[in-house]
């Protein structure tokens, strides 16, 4: 592969970080103005409606861009093979987390007060361990990227 191929097949991987810590510091400051013995849904329900769209537009059209483009790059790579099949597995795990999310969030709307917040609890910790998993993800597809971009150099320099 080329550095230009890398980076175009690259791109979505590199944009991970940056959205992922925008979302996380968002659902912190949200939680910490709800107040630690009862949630606030007035602060907390518009931070977990904004989390579920970005989880159901943004990462999930990001996984398949990821898998258009990056996916195949990997396969270049020393054992491309099973680096791509933990890429899979992490991703179906990511879209099994969304749709988690998504029931949970959509469950508030038929519940009592009481279990409402109880849900709402829960839906904050499912939302704060679905951004663990991505930042976990993310870190292994920086890693990825960087192995591509070194492979694409080495390969450049072998080409002159």
């Amino acid at each position: 592969m080329t550095p230009d191929e890398v980076r175009r097949a690259t791109k979505a991987a590199r944009e991970d970080p940056q959205l992922l810590l925008a979302q996380a510091q968002v659902l912190d400051q949200a939680v910490a103005l709800a107040g630690k013995e009862e949630l606030s849904e007035s602060l907390v329900c518009p931070v977990l409606e904004q989390l579920r769209h970005y989880f159901l537009h943004g990462l999930l059209q990001h996984l398949n861009e990821e898998e258009q483009e990056f996916f195949p790059a990997v396969d270049h790579l020393p054992e491309g093979e099973r680096k791509r099949d933990r890429l899979e597995r992490d991703h179906a795990l990511l879209r099994l987390a969304v749709e988690n999310f998504k029931g949970s969030l959509a469950l508030t709307r038929y519940v009592g007060a009481q279990t409402r917040q109880a849900i709402l609890w829960r839906i904050v910790a499912e939302a704060r361990q679905l951004l663990t998993q991505l930042k976990g993800h993310a870190a292994f597809e920086a890693d990825l990227v960087k192995e591509l971009h070194a492979l694409a150099t080495a390969d450049a320099g072998v080409g002159n």
